[in-house]
């Protein structure tokens, strides 16, 4: 079978993000402690905000619900914990070291996924890319 014919890839968990998401934080703990608020609001604030932080952490991807990529018979095909989403176009949106915008969409309907440039081998992002791309369309 011709190698781009199908294609499956599964999302690890990403260090970079939990990486961006310690230095947002860290960041937005920073500016409630030097604000002119009364101190016990900026501890509620940062109470709040570390428990939003150890559940971001936790899931350790942008995306958790996303456990596969199928694609196949020219369909993109997002394995979710409870369902399949089906979906007839992928695009690359933003292509980074960082991170990528993936928009798919079905018809009316569109999506966009962050992936994170370590969640994926540099292999599975060259066969996205690939099958992805405009002059691959037939």
């Amino acid at each position: 079978m011709f190698p781009l014919s199908e294609f499956t890839a599964k999302p690890s968990c990403s260090k970079t993000y939990q990486r961006l998401i310690i230095i947002v934080y860290a960041i937005t703990i920073g500016f409630i402690l030097s604000s002119s608020l009364v101190f016990i609001v900026q501890w509620a604030l940062i109470l709040i905000l570390g428990f939003y932080c150890k559940k971001c952490f936790t899931q350790r991807t942008a995306h958790p619900e996303v456990i596969s990529i199928n694609y196949s018979n020219k369909k993109w095909r997002f394995q979710s914990l409870a369902h399949f989403l089906d979906y007839d176009k992928l695009e690359l949106v933003v292509a980074n070291n960082l991170f990528q915008l993936i928009k798919v969409s079905n018809g009316d309907k569109s999506k966009i996924y962050v992936f994170f440039t370590d969640q994926f081998t540099s292999q599975e992002w060259r066969l996205i890319y690939l099958i992805s791309a405009p002059y691959n369309k037939q």
